[in-house]
């Protein structure tokens, strides 16, 4: 790994550092840092920020990324929803908008959502859409990650192997484009800034319209062959069970996920066998949902 990538990881896993700090962090000598950190200061990267804590002698200058370097877009994609960030390069989010959608509707008019907000909030911000230098996306089906597209998408169809990264490169020339299944992202999230910090393994299930599940191991995604080491909403839980809009028999999401629970909780409403979801039925207008 180079040393300004060194660099960069270190002050993002651990914040604003001294330039001691930093040859500390990475295991390079002072000197060295010094030409690293200059290289990425000149970038626009880094930008000191002020003065640290004294050690005993003069007080380190401590140095953090310069929010304004460059812009990233986040968006989490589900079946019914839509949910859009920009973020600056110190992480923090500057607008977000949360929009329902049907992903059946297929891949152009999703994607023009995204395209449509992000380019007009940009335009709001003063920000060129050459200074979007990433753009992710989490999608409800298994992706080939290599080549960034969708494989069989049992929710989402038209969808299979549409270019979603070069549909993005377009409209956003300089980013970085990443697609993956929307549960693999969740699982890093939480790896790196939620329930999983410090944890090598461990497994994040999302229970929503489906059922998915990421697989961190040795503290990395795990995702099979062909993307789909996660993809448990369609295992066969009940070979007597509903038909799953797949088509297959008796799926765990045919019987666990968001709807099929709602469905139930009718039929119970329906059959008075609960009075407590008829109530929570009539203040919801005549309708339950998970």
């Amino acid at each position: 790994m180079l040393p300004e990538v060194k660099a960069v990881e270190s002050i993002r896993r651990r914040g604003s550092l001294s330039r001691t700090d930093i040859a500390d962090s990475i295991g390079y000598s002072r000197s060295k840092v010094t030409s690293v950190v200059n290289s990425l200061t000149e970038a626009g990267i880094l930008v000191e920020i002020g003065d640290g804590a004294s050690s005993g002698g003069r007080r380190p200058r401590e140095l953090s990324f310069n929010a304004e370097f460059g812009y990233v877009i986040g968006v989490d994609m589900g079946a019914t929803s839509l949910d859009v960030v920009i973020a600056d390069f110190k992480e923090q989010i500057i607008v977000r908008q949360y929009t329902k959608i049907d992903v059946r509707d297929g891949p152009e008019p999703v994607l023009n959502l995204i395209r449509d907000y992000a380019l007009e909030k940009l335009e709001e911000l003063h920000i060129p859409a050459t200074r979007v230098y990433g753009i992710g996306l989490g999608v409800p089906g298994p992706v080939d990650f290599a080549s960034g597209v969708l494989i069989a998408p049992p929710i989402m169809p038209g969808w299979e192997a549409y270019p979603i990264r070069a549909y993005f490169h377009e409209y956003f020339p300089a980013a970085v484009v990443i697609v993956d299944n929307d549960v693999n992202v969740m699982a890093l999230g939480e790896l790196r800034a939620g329930a999983g910090i410090n944890q090598l393994n461990l497994l994040f299930i999302k229970v929503g319209t489906g059922i998915g599940c990421g697989i961190i191991c040795s503290g990395e995604i795990y995702r099979g062959t062909n993307g789909c080491a996660g993809d448990i909403g369609h295992i066969c839980a009940d070979p007597n069970g509903p038909v799953c809009h797949c088509g297959n028999i008796g799926c765990l999401e045919a019987m666990a996920a968001g709807p099929p629970i709602a469905a139930r909780a009718m039929e119970a409403v329906r059959a008075g066998e609960s009075k407590i979801l008829a109530r929570y039925a009539d203040l919801n207008g005549g309708t339950l949902t998970a």
